[in-house]
Order: C-alpha cells, then sequence, then structure tokens
C-alpha cells in the first residue's frame, strides 16, 4: 500500500468464514477530508516479489516497469 501522512495501520486476527478459526487481518486508518488507498495485491507466491510500486500521479502507477492508468471506467497497462 502506498504511503500517506498520518496513517495508521492495525493488525491483529479477526473472524472469517469458520468462525471457529481465526484469520489475519491488516486495516490501515487515515484521517482528514478526504483519503486515497492505493494497494497492489500480488497473490502469487512463486514468482519474484513486487519490489517497486509509485504514484506517478493521481490516476498513473508504476509496478517496476508496467505503468497503470486508472480513470473512472478505464483501466490501462502499458509495459
Amino acid at each position: 500500500m502506498l504511503g500517506a501522512p498520518d496513517s495508521r495501520i492495525v493488525t491483529g486476527e479477526g473472524l472469517g468464514p469458520d468462525l471457529r478459526a481465526l484469520v489475519p487481518f491488516t486495516m490501515v486508518r487515515r484521517e482528514g477530508k478526504s483519503a486515497r488507498f492505493v494497494a497492489l495485491h500480488a497473490p502469487y507466491t512463486d514468482g519474484l516479489p513486487v519490489m517497486e510500486f509509485r504514484a506517478v500521479s493521481d490516476t498513473v502507477y508504476e509496478v517496476g516497469k508496467d505503468r497503470i492508468s486508472i480513470a473512472a471506467g478505464k483501466f490501462s497497462l502499458s509495459r
């Protein structure tokens, strides 16, 4: 997740689909008139981890050598 000033990160265990088994969670809190949360989820365990993730602008992000553009109803990826 991209950082922002005054972010508070909370981790712990909570309830999941099976109420008898706790599952780990991470929660990020931000206070202010507005907040933007940008998170990159890499669900793969095989392969290299993501080492670079940064915001170029409010709608453009770079993940390694890939550039992702996001706007209302639009998504593009350039390599």
